[in-house]
């Protein structure tokens, strides 16, 4: 409902609209963007250290072969847990 200030009413025709609904069951269904979308299936891990690492290396090699480079040693430094 609109709030009073806005000195705003409802008309016949919403009210006898709304009654419809209600009389035919007031059938709802929440908007798209309020329901959670499932959290995609993980790809196979292949040696990679963090979840993360597996769906970046399905996406750079679809054939599913296993890479064969390892990050610097800074770089995996840097991606461990903190603790």
């Amino acid at each position: 409902m609109p709030p009073p200030e806005s000195h705003r009413t409802v008309t016949a025709a919403q009210k006898d609209l709304l009654k419809r609904w209600i009389a035919e069951g007031a059938n709802y269904q929440e908007h798209w963007t309020f329901i959670a979308r499932p959290d995609p299936p993980a790809p196979p891990r292949h040696g990679e250290r963090h979840p993360v690492d597996a769906f970046v290396a399905a996406k750079l090699n679809p054939s599913g072969s296993a890479s064969r480079r390892k990050p610097p040693s800074d770089l995996a430094a840097s991606r461990e847990p903190s603790t």
